[in-house]
Order: C-alpha cells, then structure tokens, then sequence
C-alpha cells in the first residue's frame, strides 16, 4: 500500500522515483544536527502544512486526529497488524503441531486422533545435526529420530 508520503517512507520514496513525482517534505527534524536524508522518518516538526505548521509531531498528531473528530470525519485508532499466530511465524522447519496422530501395528494412521495436555506443551524441538532444507519437499522435522515423531499414551502408539 501506498501511504503517498514520500519524504517519510522508503517504499513511497522509491515508488515517487520510479514514477518521478514530486518529493514535497511536510517534517523536518527539530535538532539541526540531524543529518541530511532525502527520506525523514522521525519525530520532527511540521511544515507546509497549513495550520499545523510549526506543530511538533506529537501535538499535531493530537490536533489532526482531534480536529477529524470534531468534524465528524474520523477518529484515534491504533491499528494492530494482526495475524493468525501459528501460520506468521513461518519456520523453515515446519509447525509441530500438537496434535497426536495415532497409528496401528504396521505404523499406518487410524484416523484417531487427539490434542497433548497442555502440561505438554510447548513440544521441545529434537536436535538436529543439519536442519537445511534437503532435496525433498519434506521439511527438516521429518529427519527428526523416531523418539522425537513417534510416542506412546495409553498403550497406543502416536
């Protein structure tokens, strides 16, 4: 997404280069001492921005968001960049899902199966000499030693 503030975010800076569109600075840094960059992401104060010129940061956020309010057209919000924790962490290694699966004499799925206890959990990790990935799609959790994949409970081997 493109927030179009070129002068205070990498990917719209490099998006306004690609496309050449004007660059138009609306904070600038407060300490003098503070490098000059072609992008400013920082905490500065405002300029060219009308009525909020001259505003720092904080206090013309405060302003925009409470003047939005006042008029009806928006208002404070803190967006979370939520998502579903098992799928983000994306391990190379694959998930280790803690869910047992239980399997009959000739070591074939039942099609049972059952959660661990939570006094289970978190499942440990084996060790692993190397855990690249290799030639196979299978990822390096199933080069894990049979103690590690495969477990008993109640008699039944999962």
């Amino acid at each position: 997404a493109i927030m179009s503030v070129p002068a205070h975010d990498s990917r719209d800076f490099e998006f306004a280069q690609i496309f050449n569109l004007k660059i138009v600075s609306v904070v600038e840094p407060i300490d003098d001492a503070t490098e000059d960059t072609e992008i400013f992401t920082g905490y500065g104060r405002s300029v060219d921005s009308g009525q909020y010129t001259g505003m720092r940061s904080e206090a013309f956020i405060e302003k925009v968001a409470a003047d939005l309010l006042d008029r009806g057209l928006g208002r404070p919000a803190t967006n979370y960049k939520l998502r579903d924790w098992l799928f983000s962490r994306q391990r190379f290694w694959g998930e280790p899902f803690p869910i047992l699966h239980e399997i009959d004499e000739s070591g074939q799925p039942t099609g049972v199966v059952r959660p661990l206890d939570p006094h289970e959990l978190p499942v440990p990790l084996p060790e692993l000499d190397d855990f690249r990935p290799g030639k196979t799609p299978n990822p390096p959790l199933s080069r894990a030693n049979d103690a590690w994949l495969y477990v008993e409970r109640d008699g039944k081997r999962y």
